[in-house]
Order: C-alpha cells, then structure tokens, then sequence
C-alpha cells in the first residue's frame, strides 16, 4: 500500500504549471503530471499488490483530495476488504507547514495525530514515506527533450528528468496525441533500473484543461519485486470543498 498511497500524494504535490511554450520539456512533464494529478477530486479505487514472493493483497479505497489558497487536504479511506473498512488518513497542511496526519482505526474509535517531520508513519505493516508528499516540486530538476519515438505502437515524445542533486533520473513518456503519459522509467545514480509506471486506457482529452485519468496504473519496484495494479473506478473533479 505504501507505493500507491505515496504515487497519488506526490502527484498531488505537483505545483501549478507556470506560463511557458508549449514545447517546453518541462511545461510538458509538468502538465501531464498535473492533469493527473487528484487534486479538487475525487476517486474510487480498486488497488491489487502482490510482493516478491508472490503474495497477493486486495484494497479499495475512496480519495479525496483539494486545494485552495495555500490549504491542502489528502483524505484516504479503505472501503474493502472488510477487516480494514473505515480506516480513513487525512493530511492537512497550510501555508506550506509541515503536514499534521490523522489516522483513524474503526476498531478502536480513536483517532491518533502527528505532524510529519522527515521519518514515516508505520500503518498495517506498511511504511508510509509521507514526509516528501507535500514538498513542491525540485528546482534542481533537469528536463531533456530527447524527441519524437513509439511507445507500444504509440507515437510518443520522451524526456528524460535528470535530479541536480545526483538522485537518479527518469524517462517520460508522453503520448503525442494530446500530451498524456503513458509510461515512466525511473533510474538511480548508478543507471540501473529502479521502478516503472505504466498508465493504460486512457480517454482521448477533448479540452487541455481537463483531468485526464487512465483506468488503470501498474507499478512495478525493480528492486524488491512488489507490483501494484490500480484501477480507478470512477473519478470526478471538480469538488466543492
């Protein structure tokens, strides 16, 4: 569950695009990055992990997420499987303040509070990396148009994200057709692979405002063997707040 909850809340994280040419490399990473982003929305979720030794764990879940002048509020409730429904983690943070988390556990009624500093929550046997989920996007980041190529029989653009900071690099892979990503490869300093992120069933976008959702994301750790398949049921934006 960690790599899923930690996927939706850095993409929540993505700041608002500034103004740039539509060719930019970053403009464009940053776009598609935002449109999927699920702030001001609302998803239900089906998420299927299994680890290295092949063992299975099934979830749904319900987000929501929203935004306003410097507020941020993440709130993730499991629906399913039974044993688990009702657990609810909601993040809040203001003014780019470290987040406070409240965690509640149906079981006991109680609902546990803490700000987050640079460590992790342990939640149902799962580490919970929340102490990057709200920090703005690097600055140090490097964004390299490496051109026009095919994805799957899909003609994509690819830019490679290389971290100022020797942290590792990533491939982007975006569709052509209307800038949606389709597939990331990340790498780690040493150019050995590390995770990969497909984004499948996509909708053709009719308006580049819009959010544009895949019904499903496989995530893939290289390194431990764990894989990931979440399936978005339903998702609608904008919420009111």
């Amino acid at each position: 569950m960690k790599v899923l909850l930690f996927f939706l809340l850095v993409l929540w994280s993505v700041p608002v695009m500034p103004e740039a040419a539509p060719c930019d490399a970053r403009s464009a990473v940053l776009k598609a990055m935002e449109r999927l982003s699920p702030n001001n929305a609302r998803l239900w979720l089906d998420m299927e992990s299994a680890d290295g030794r092949g063992r299975v764990q099934m979830r749904s879940m319900e987000l929501e997420a929203e935004q306003e002048a410097g507020f941020r509020r993440l709130q993730i409730e499991l629906t399913a499987p039974e044993a688990l429904k009702g657990v609810r983690i909601t993040a809040r943070s203001e003014n780019g303040d470290l987040p406070v988390a409240e965690v509640f556990m149906p079981a006991t009624g109680r609902v546990q509070k803490m700000r987050i500093e640079q460590g992790s929550i342990s939640l149902m046997g799962s580490e919970l990396p929340v102490g990057t989920w709200f920090q703005e996007a690097s600055t140090s980041l490097v964004y390299i148009d490496e051109g026009r190529t095919e994805w799957e029989g899909v003609k994509v653009r690819r830019i490679r994200v290389v971290h100022g900071s020797d942290l590792g690099w990533a491939y982007f892979y975006l569709r052509e057709a209307d800038g949606s990503l389709l597939y990331l490869e990340r790498y780690n300093k040493e150019d050995k692979p590390t995770a990969t992120a497909a984004f499948e069933a996509y909708p053709l976008a009719n308006d580049a405002e819009e959010r544009l959702w895949p019904a499903q994301i496989r995530l893939k750790n290289l390194s431990s063997g764990e894989q990931t398949l979440l399936v978005i049921r339903k998702g609608l934006w904008p919420i009111k707040s």
